[in-house]
């Protein structure tokens, strides 16, 4: 497809109505039927008024829509029917414009004056159109393109030499052919402007006197007969089925048609009078300027020979097959005029129609048939998709047929007319591509054993309590935007086997599981056949287990990574949602502090417990256990109560309440021991003892490192103070003079344990060489 492309480069000024952040532009007016398509989309939807037009976006108008495009930073351009915009975004030295490819078409682009007006340019072929300021009206078709100036100044340049300017002001009109990359420039017809007629393509405006004789000329008449000395045999050029133009060609053989020069003059010939021979004058011949599009037929008229013409794109295709022993006859019928959902067709053409509701097809044919010998019996079709099938048309000269096609392609179609006498007309061949711009249906898990499944696929969890009578029960919805949902199937195991769901637009699906892991999926199919896209995998870890039972495992993988010293295991069991009144614990990073503190600190960690009991309501669970840390002692001297929160990770830790929990590393001592190195002393004021201690909190933990203990002597001297590691400390008691027994006391808040030390006196020494002496 030849297209243009225009590109606005716009002014970083205000908007002056409101825009969605990413939009480069918004449809402000819909005349008609107008489809949008998204960037990387392939299907067409319905526009409406005020949609954004983001960077990629495309607009299609169809026979009967005009639609009205507001660029964000100023400017506009109006979208005539039958045109399809392409809408991008791009930036050059800093530069954002707004790029428009005409794919197709007729757009009028209209920029705001100002110094800091919006840029047009327009690339057809090798030429570029530059402008700002003005106001141009473009054109696209398949075999070029043109630019008639309505406002305002431009050049144009060549893509391939930048040097090659050539100046283009109001009132100038440039054409572009494809063919040849050539390039012209003419006065533009703007003086009564009317943009849903325009046309700056020389081929859609003709001269009147040309209209009227497409009216009233003949095709099936002879060709006027006759040669100039110079420009050798004289052709025919058909416009349309039902216009004759005469022009005077170089000689070409037979079945060759005449070159003919880019908008090249051509004479217009008024049809010979009857009985015409070919031996009289030449008919009066008038010269108008027209160009010739690739849609002309050329037709050969010898003079001599008087033979049928001959179509040099095949316009005149054979006869079927129902027709090769017709009777002789001169004057065949023929088909004149086809249309297909009000298009127009041409034979060999290679029409394209779009479908955007359920069901098949509806393809309403409509034509117009001439007599040949007798009058027109009947009007056949035959479309050649899968069925092949041959069908009789409503109607004999003005006749109509509705196809009802199930599947989209592009088919060949002929339709031919038979008379009374049984005389067939050549075959009306073109080739029909029909596409189905439905929407596909769209389908989505809901839920999973009564539990919200992600949205955008991930994992999941599941016990023997989620389950409904022993089965894992799947739902969710479907839909299609034109269409009813005819299936569902669900996969268990990501798309290796397909098993049918229960209903349409809310469908469900169960089956029984085992320990494992499954991989769900759903998809779902309309009335037309069309398939939905896979939806997001669901990873679902089954376990053969009741919540209870769970709740227990995950109690006991708590408690081991407690015993273990694994602080970021025990967190990884606790929810992100956990709080506490205890203090030191109040929250997730000070428990998690508290625990990496007390592991650091202490070589070994004790606990013992029996759990009492696990109660699940909902999502909460409790466990219930009794508890000791001192390793010393037999049974248990704690209480606790663990309150879990279900995610779906399983059971995590949500809140712990027991003021003596053993999850605490604290300074608060509850419980000091002190014992002396010697329970003996004399007292001398040298004689020594060391003196441990040990301190202990509520849960009969270790206290944290650093804590300090003070303590004091009834008789002689003792360290002050003393400082924890691990719980443990020492001091030194140095004696006094006198006899009798020290009380060594050491206290942390209200926590104080002591020890005794018996004085005695020192004895004199003894006689020489006697013990003592």
């Amino acid at each position: 497809m030849i297209a243009a492309a225009a590109l606005l480069t716009l002014a970083p000024e205000c908007s002056r109505t409101a825009f969605a952040a990413d939009a480069i532009a918004k449809l402000a007016n819909i005349e008609g039927k107008t489809l949008t398509r998204q960037k990387g989309e392939a299907i067409w939807r319905a526009a409406a008024e005020g949609e954004a037009i983001e960077p990629g976006d495309s607009v299609k108008t169809l026979s009967n829509s005009t639609a009205l495009a507001v660029f964000a930073k100023g400017g506009a351009v109006d979208i005539l029917p039958m045109t399809e915009v392409v809408f991008d975004l791009v930036e050059k030295n800093g530069l954002a414009s707004v790029a428009i490819n005409l794919e197709s078409g007729r757009a009028l682009l209209r920029a705001d004056s100002g110094e800091a007006s919006a840029q047009f340019v327009v690339k057809a072929g090798n030429t570029a159109f530059r402008a700002r300021n003005a106001s141009v009206f473009v054109e696209v078709e398949e075999d070029g393109g043109c630019v008639d100036v309505l406002s305002g100044d431009a050049y144009l340049t060549s893509t391939l030499d930048a040097s090659v300017k050539f100046p283009l002001v109001h009132g100038q009109r440039a054409i572009g052919l494809f063919a040849d990359d050539s390039m012209s420039l003419f006065e533009a017809d703007v003086a009564d402007f009317d943009m849903a007629t325009h046309s700056c393509m020389p081929e859609r405006k003709r001269p009147e006197a040309q209209q009227q004789i497409e009216q009233s000329v003949d095709t099936s008449a002879p060709a006027a007969v006759g040669a100039e000395e110079e420009s050798g045999e004289e052709s025919v050029v058909s416009i349309s089925t039902v216009v004759t133009v005469q022009f005077n060609a170089i000689k070409q053989e037979e079945e060759s048609a005449p070159e003919m020069p880019d908008l090249a003059p051509m004479l217009v010939a008024s049809q010979p009078e009857e009985g015409f021979s070919g031996q009289g004058d030449e008919p009066e011949e008038e010269e108008y300027e027209i160009s010739v599009s690739t849609a002309v037929t050329v037709q050969f008229a010898a003079s001599e020979a008087k033979t049928e013409a001959k179509s040099e794109e095949a316009l005149a295709p054979s006869v079927p097959e129902v027709a090769e022993e017709q009777p002789v006859c001169a004057t065949p019928p023929r088909i004149i005029k086809v249309s297909a959902n009000e298009t127009n067709l041409l034979p060999g053409s290679r029409p394209s129609l779009d479908f955007y509701e359920c069901g098949p097809m509806q393809v309403m044919f409509i034509g117009t048939a001439e007599d040949g010998c007798g009058p027109v019996e009947k009007v056949m079709i035959k479309i050649e998709d899968e069925d092949e099938e041959t069908y009789q048309a409503d109607g004999k000269k003005s006749w109509s047929y509705t196809a009802a096609v199930e599947k989209a392609g592009t088919w060949p179609i002929k339709i031919w007319a038979v008379d009374e006498t049984g005389a067939v007309s050549a075959a009306y061949e073109f080739r029909m591509e029909m596409e189905k711009n439905v929407e596909p249906p769209n389908v989505s898990l809901q839920t999973i054993a009564n539990r919200q499944a992600p949205t955008f696929g991930g994992r999941m969890k599941l016990n023997k309590s989620r389950l409904t009578n022993g089965r894992m029960s799947i739902e969710g919805t479907a839909d299609s935007p034109r269409c009813d949902i005819s299936r569902v199937d669900v996969s268990v195991n990501d798309g290796t086997a397909w098993n049918r769901a229960n209903g349409g637009g809310f469908w469900s699906y169960s089956f029984v599981p085992r320990d494992g892991t499954y991989e769900i999926v759903a998809r779902a199919a309309d009335d037309d056949g069309q398939e939905s896209a896979v939806s997001a995998t669901v990873e679902v870890q089954y376990i053969d287990k009741t919540d209870e039972e769970l709740l227990r495992i995950d109690f006991d993988a708590l408690m081991a990574a407690y015993r273990d010293k694994n602080a970021g295991g025990f967190i990884d069991g606790v929810s992100s949602r956990y709080s506490s009144p205890v203090n030191t614990i109040e929250d997730l990073s000070r428990l998690d502090y508290s625990l990496n503190t007390k592991f650091m600190e202490q070589s070994t960690v004790y606990i013992r417990y029996l759990v009492v009991s696990t109660t699940v309501s909902g999502n909460t669970g409790r466990v219930m256990f009794n508890w000791d840390a001192d390793r010393r002692t037999a049974g248990y001297t704690h209480t606790g109560t663990f309150v879990f929160d279900l995610d779906d990770e399983g059971w995590k830790l949500l809140t712990v309440s027991d003021a003596d929990t053993f999850l605490r590393h604290t300074d608060v001592a509850a419980h000091i021991s002190v014992r002396a190195s010697e329970s003996q002393l004399k007292a001398n004021r040298a004689d020594t003892a060391t003196i441990y201690l040990e301190v202990r909190d509520s849960a009969f933990n270790p206290v944290k490192d650093g804590t300090m203990v003070t303590l004091l002597a009834s008789s002689g001297e003792v360290d002050a103070v003393a400082t924890t590691s691990e719980g443990l400390a020492e001091a030194t008691y140095t004696t006094g003079s006198s006899a009798g027994t020290a009380v060594i006391t050491a206290r942390r808040g209200g926590a104080a344990g002591s020890v005794s030390i018996s004085l005695v006196e020192e004895s004199p020494p003894g006689p020489p060489g006697e013990p003592g002496g």
